[in-house]
């Protein structure tokens, strides 16, 4: 007998924009589909409460996965048995300490290593011993590893190349980043020694050396954190580094570089936050975005896909209750998987603690485990494909993300606009409105401004040992008088490769810079004075940074208020609430207010009915919140509250929208605070 086809949507007729319109806007809670729509955690995004087929773009738009424009991933049959790469990012400042990370995220399974690593910036390192300490544990010619250096780029690739050397281990074997982002530099920074233009010097030498010695290595990284972490939404972030994208891969272009070989030379990472669905469909956008641009480049097909590396967002975690950060981590790490990237770092819980120990290292590795070898994500090609929500959804984003980055072009690029202010201006109005919708409750940080925990204490400092850095560490036999003979010749060797630049677009063998600073690095000189040599002769830059920025930053500052209050009168404020009405009448209310007042660290207690054995004493340092309907506040409130009043109370609030009339009647009673969904 013939199989006979099942097909379960002939249950369920079809229904249009028309019917949906018509069934919410019909009954007693009668609405409109445009009243539905939504704003996303990103101030520049607007969410449809249902999608049609027609608002998703034709499918033949977003291609195959495997093939331009990669939206639906890079690889054909989606990410293989293995999927995305785990990378391992140590938190710790001193070398050894952060080797130790390393080698224990290596045993248990990780796949790459991210490392930041500077004289000021992440891992702490000033020599080339330092250098070899905290890689210790890394085989070189096995583990990728993506170096996040800050201003030092050139010098940390001078040390790692005769750390390979030393170790005997080919330069042709190498594999990850050396990571030169000048302008990621300048965002989070505000300084560049030597300028852009020593910087894209530099960028350009550097870039020569590393296509003929170290091919395998990506040489710039476009990073969203400086702008991310400090505010942006969204599309505005992509934008930039979409923008950062289009100047470094030009700079590759002047170094000599085909578009071939330059396009996969720049590596990306972008931060994912908690808006799962719009950060899958983000990381989608990108690809289709990078495509596009690499294609007006002239690049062929086979060079047009994003080297894409994604991360959990800092400015997402609580201090409080951290432990909420755990699922945030499984909703980043996720939306990253989903997304398509092809490296995910997954930030411990711990991360705004300042300190991440073992076990909160651990637990952020076990969510990869789990979504990779037990929820097995990797083994679909693209799972977002089909849903006209998501498929709209990246088109959007790409749309606005693209205009951001021709309105950064228009501004002469990113580098003028970041210099102009334009880009930093852009991101502190962005954050401001995030500032302001978190501050209403809009935007939610759970464990913190809602569903808080009164009964939580302050999170407490890192241990002092977490703060702390050795640098200096000796390397090989380097003669300390042979190093001011070495730190000369890199000086003279950059400062005569800048002046034949600026003469002339390509300098006919240009001085060997890359093996100066190797020879300086390998006779002990300090990596700080060798980033000054470097810049020897050319003005240095300074702009208005940006800095970073956590979402919970101000409601945890209203708990730790609680708390030295708390400690002065030895108990936390309190909060008196008094319900109007039966409980069917304010039940609603009554949750809300009370979380909200948690949130704000107060001891939440209901009015008692023998109210006047209170201590006078701890009523004028109290709030009285009057709960009620707006029928029940316009009666019974004002009397109640000028019953209060009388017995001492002077912080009189109202939780509830009463009318017009009624509120000026509680405000004559002493109600000082109204408090709503909607308000500060």
């Amino acid at each position: 007998m013939a199989a006979e086809e099942l097909h379960v949507g002939d249950a369920f007729p079809p229904q249009g924009r028309e019917a949906w319109e018509q069934a919410v806007s019909t009954g007693p809670r009668a609405i409109s589909l445009e009243r539905l729509r939504r704003r996303a955690d990103d101030p520049a995004l607007w969410l449809e409460p249902v999608y049609f087929p027609e608002d998703a773009p034709r499918a033949e738009r977003g291609g195959w996965p495997g093939v331009p424009p990669f939206v639906r991933g890079v690889h054909p049959l989606g990410a293989g048995e293995r999927g995305w790469r785990v990378v391992a990012r140590p938190t710790a400042l001193d070398a050894a300490r952060a080797a130790g990370q390393l080698g224990e995220a290596l045993d248990a399974g990780a796949e790459e290593v991210w490392l930041p690593v500077g004289t000021d910036r992440g891992v702490r390192v000033a020599t080339l011993g330092d250098v070899a300490a905290v890689l210790e544990p890394v085989d070189l010619g096995a583990v990728p590893v993506q170096f996040e250096p800050g201003p030092d780029a050139f010098g940390i690739m001078a040390a790692v190349a005769e750390l390979a050397a030393h170790r005997g281990v080919p330069l042709t074997s190498l594999r990850g980043g050396w990571g030169f982002d000048p302008i990621g530099t300048l965002l989070g920074e505000g300084e560049l020694l030597g300028g852009l233009r020593g910087h894209w010097q530099r960028l350009r030498e550097a870039a020569r050396w590393s296509a003929e010695h170290a091919p395998a290595m990506t040489i710039v990284l476009a990073d969203e954190a400086p702008v991310a972490e400090a505010g942006a939404g969204g599309v505005l972030g992509l934008g930039v580094v979409l923008a950062e994208g289009v100047e470094y891969l030009r700079r590759l272009l002047e170094a000599g570089l085909p578009v071939a070989q330059a396009a996969p030379k720049v590596r990306f990472s972008l931060v994912v936050g908690q808006d799962f669905f719009v950060e899958v469909a983000r990381l989608r956008a990108a690809r289709w975005c990078w495509a596009k641009i690499v294609a007006a480049f002239g690049g062929p097909e086979e060079v047009r896909r994003m080297r894409l590396h994604a991360r959990g967002a800092l400015h997402h975690r609580s201090r409080w209750d951290a432990w909420d950060n755990l699922l945030r981590v499984t909703g980043e790490t996720m939306a990253a998987a989903l997304g398509g990237a092809e490296a995910v770092t997954a930030l411990p819980h711990a991360e705004a603690l300042g300190s991440s120990d073992a076990r909160a290292r651990r637990l952020a590795r076990n969510v990869h485990w789990l979504l990779r070898e037990e929820a097995h994500l990797a083994r679909v090609a693209d799972p977002a494909a089909g849903s006209w929500y998501l498929e709209s959804l990246t088109e959007r984003l790409a749309r606005q993300a693209w205009q951001e980055l021709q309105r950064i072009e228009a501004a002469g690029g990113v580098a003028a606009a970041v210099r102009r202010g334009l880009v930093q201006r852009r991101v502190e109005a962005q954050r401001k409105v995030q500032e302001e919708r978190l501050a209403r409750r809009e935007l939610v940080v759970v464990g913190v401004s809602e569903f808080a925990d009164p009964a939580e204490r302050a999170p407490a400092d890192p241990p002092a040992v977490d703060l702390e850095a050795e640098v200096g560490r000796p390397f090989g036999s380097g003669d300390p008088r042979r190093r001011m003979d070495l730190l000369r010749r890199v000086a003279v060797a950059a400062f005569t490769a800048s002046e034949r630049a600026a003469e002339s677009e390509a300098a006919d063998e240009p001085p060997d810079v890359v093996d100066a600073a190797r020879a300086a690095a390998a006779g002990g000189v300090d990596l700080y004075v060798l980033r000054e040599a470097l810049a020897a002769g050319l003005p240095h830059l300074y702009v208005r940074p940006l800095p970073t920025w956590r979402r919970a930053a101000p409601w945890e500052a209203l708990r730790e208020e609680a708390e030295r209050y708390a400690r002065i009168r030895g108990e936390p404020p309190v909060a008196w609430i008094l319900p109007l009405g039966p409980v069917t009448e304010h039940r609603a209310a009554l949750d809300w207010t009370r979380g909200l007042l948690g949130a704000g660290g107060f001891a939440v207690r209901p009015w008692p009915a023998e109210a006047e054995e209170l201590p006078g004493e701890l009523l004028q340092r109290s709030v009285f919140v009057l709960v009620g309907s707006p029928e029940r506040l316009a009666e019974e409130g004002p009397g109640w509250l000028r019953d209060v009043r009388a017995r001492g109370c002077g912080a009189l609030a109202v939780a509830g929208r009463p009318d017009r009339d009624a509120r000026e009647a509680l405000e004559a009673a002493g109600a000082r605070w109204f408090l709503r969904a909607g308000t500060d």
